[in-house]
């Protein structure tokens, strides 16, 4: 027990500057970086009615996505049942929620830093690495937004840990708690699906292993599963027509989305130089990569094609260091196929796990260890020009007065609406709340997530709204325009217009007579 707390303890003394400074950039970007966005209303209403004793339903999306009134089956539950818990002792609100993702991100880099400590590695690295972590712009946004992406990479790191340490100790009930963690991951996200990639090249050579892992899996899933069984038509309508919605997004370049490129860079800054310094970054990392890989896998570093397959494969069977530096690619390349920006937050803790680790290697092999340095050194002034890029937009900007304004206009001219459908970023979603508890809010359904005509009937959702506020980028465009657009002269018409990042559109007030 004693060894525990000191282990602890020395933890926290390493990760607590990557904490403050988590703390202060989160501070300093305010309730702005990120606006206030849709997703944080999915996310908190099934959490707040939850909390309420009104079972697990999403009221925002009620006659708008079929069964959501019933039951919440179109994402994972695991971060709205924690979020629940907060909401318990006090009211629904974006800081309460926000408070929660920020807590899973401080947890994070301790089990990062726990991760590392207990490879040994040497100290000022320990030090550096989770301080490069809490400086990557998409882990700050996605410690500052009510989404589960923190909490499903928590899970999805720590069955990382646990595979590598059944790899190095063969002990199965590592794996079993491999298993756990990743079952919790796909608990709190789908995109824990890459974890999948984690457990099976730590137990390509030890099935048994590997079976105990999937037992863990079947155990954290089994509430999950018992509430799909018991909701089998629900799931079907939901989920799956999420996923094929996702399925239709996927493009290299151009497309609804911009490519996936364009998809993953945006949680970064966006914007020209922000796109630009991140492709170099991912590319210079990704070259120094293939470096290591080959120096794991060659002779003295003499790399022949003739030893190279022989190296490769005992590599795969020996090496607990070239699994794990396999990490990176395979979830930077599962961020980028997947077309959701706010995945790119699982991509950089995994490289900096990868690099940080080689000096857990003793000193003769310093081929490693220097290739380790270099990488850590370009990963910390690409994430430190992105740091320093995104805190210059944000005081030119004055983007917290900005996003302050447009919530206070929203609310002035829909704060007395009896019910409200709302594509807008900021989202005035716990704005208009607080103004008025009884307002009857409905978030977009994306333009491409569609249903079978039967299972709901949208057409007369939008009918009974008394307000429509619709932003203009025409990126979402779907039955809410196109009924807008039929009824024009049941409707007034007030511009919204805003500076980014908030975006401008218009508010829609169904006319008197009409309601």
């Amino acid at each position: 027990m004693l060894s525990r707390l000191t282990r602890f303890s020395r933890t926290l003394r390493f990760s607590l500057p990557a904490i403050l400074v988590l703390v202060l950039q989160i501070q300093f970007f305010g309730g702005s970086h990120p606006p206030p966005w849709p997703d944080e209303a999915l996310f908190s209403n099934p959490a707040h009615e939850l909390a309420r004793g009104n079972g697990f339903r999403t009221m925002v999306l009620e006659g708008l996505v079929p069964g959501m009134e019933e039951a919440t089956l179109w994402n994972s539950p695991l971060y709205m049942v924690v979020l629940s818990g907060a909401y318990l002792g006090a009211d629904e609100s974006l800081a309460l929620g926000r408070a929660v993702s920020l807590i899973i991100a401080i947890v994070i880099l301790l089990v990062f830093t726990g991760f590392l400590q207990s490879l040994q590695i040497d100290a000022p690295v320990l030090f550096i690495a989770p301080l490069l972590l809490a400086l990557d712009p998409t882990f700050v946004r996605g410690a500052n937004v009510i989404r589960m992406d923190g909490l499903c990479l928590l899970f999805c790191m720590l069955a990382l840990q646990f595979s590598f340490r059944a790899f190095q100790f063969q002990r199965d009930h590592y794996s079993f708690l491999a298993g756990v963690f990743l079952g919790l991951g796909a608990l709190s996200h789908p995109a824990a699906l890459y974890g999948v990639a984690f457990v099976v090249l730590f137990h390509l050579f030890r099935w048994r292993g590997l079976f105990f892992a999937i037992c863990g899996v079947l155990l954290a899933l089994s509430p999950w599963l018992a509430y799909i069984a018991s909701n089998w038509d629900i799931f079907q309508l939901q989920f799956l027509s999420q996923l094929v919605r996702k399925s239709g997004l996927l493009t290299l370049w151009g497309g609804p989305t911009g490519g996936v490129f364009v998809v993953f860079t945006s949680q970064y800054g966006g914007g020209f130089f922000s796109m630009i310094l991140v492709g170099l970054l991912v590319a210079a990392v990704a070259g120094q990569w293939l470096w290591l890989w080959k120096d794991m896998v060659s002779d003295n570093g003499m790399f022949q094609w003739k030893t190279a397959w022989s190296g490769t494969l005992l590599a795969f069977r020996q090496n607990r260091y070239f699994l794990l530096s396999l990490a990176w690619p395979a979830v930077t390349l599962f961020c980028m196929l997947s077309v959701e920006g706010w995945y790119a937050m699982h991509s950089f803790p995994y490289l900096l796990l990868g690099s940080a680790a080689l000096f857990a290697l003793p000193y003769k092999e310093s081929r490693l260890r220097l290739r380790g340095v270099w990488i850590l050194r370009t990963f910390a002034a690409g994430i430190l020009l992105l740091s320093l890029l995104n805190t210059y937009r944000h005081l030119s900007k004055d983007t917290d007065e900005i996003v302050d304004g447009a919530l206070e206009r929203m609310v002035q001219q829909a704060g007395k609406c009896d019910s409200v459908f709302v594509r807008m970023i900021p989202d005035p979603y716990f704005a208009l709340r607080a103004s008025n508890p009884d307002i009857r809010y409905l978030e977009f359904v994306p333009a491409r997530l569609s249903f079978p005509a039967e299972s709901v009937d949208q057409q007369a959702t939008l009918e009974s709204v008394d307000c429509f506020i619709l932003d203009d980028t025409g990126r979402e465009s779907g039955k809410a325009d196109a009924y807008i657009q039929n009824n024009r002269e049941r409707f007034e018409r007030i511009p919204l217009i805003f500076s980014g990042p908030a975006l401008s559109g218009h508010l829609y007030k169904r006319i008197s007579s009409e309601k």
